[in-house]
């Protein structure tokens, strides 16, 4: 009996040991304390590479998949076309296989905001200009308070639309 006994504490404690050196399952689901929030990208908080901050830690399982894995805006630009702005969009397909997505602009001047979308389809190695017009915008607008964002809308974004 008192074999069992410490056979069976010699298990726990090897058990514990193999638990507490990140032994067993093999997968971490726990969150570091040290990853800081998404917050604004000030310092202090970390935010998103895209605000500024860094990424570490566990990746964001709540992030949907990125809609265009073979797809990447090149540049773009705000003209002027009689007298309405026209933003013009550089997409080119870095991948190796043929991508389709759907472009959005969004465009902000002053109190006005504005969305145009637009879809877009290369094959390998193409590149192709996407032009969007803001009928009621000028391009002076924007440049003296306003912004221009190219973005990919999300997959899931599109479901369920006709």
């Amino acid at each position: 009996m008192e074999r069992t006994r410490r056979r069976l504490l010699a298990a726990a404690g090897s058990g514990l040991l193999a638990a507490l050196a990140g032994c067993g399952t093999g997968v971490d689901e726990r969150t570091p304390s040290s990853v800081p929030d998404a917050g604004d990208g000030g310092s202090g908080d970390g935010g998103t590479p895209a605000e500024g901050g860094t990424n570490v830690g566990f990746p964001d399982r709540t992030s949907p998949p990125d809609p265009t894995p073979n797809l990447s805006f090149d540049d773009f630009r705000l003209l002027d076309r009689d007298g309405h702005l026209v933003v013009e969009v550089d997409v080119v397909n870095d991948g190796d296989e043929p991508g389709s997505a759907t472009v959005e602009v969004y465009v902000r001047a002053g109190d006005r905001e504005r969305l145009r979308e637009g879809a877009v389809s290369l094959d390998v190695g193409e590149s192709e200009t996407y032009a969007f017009e803001f009928e009621d915008l000028t391009r002076e607008a924007v440049f003296a308070d306003g912004t221009v964002e190219p973005r990919w809308k999300s997959a899931s974004e599109g479901e369920g639309e006709g």
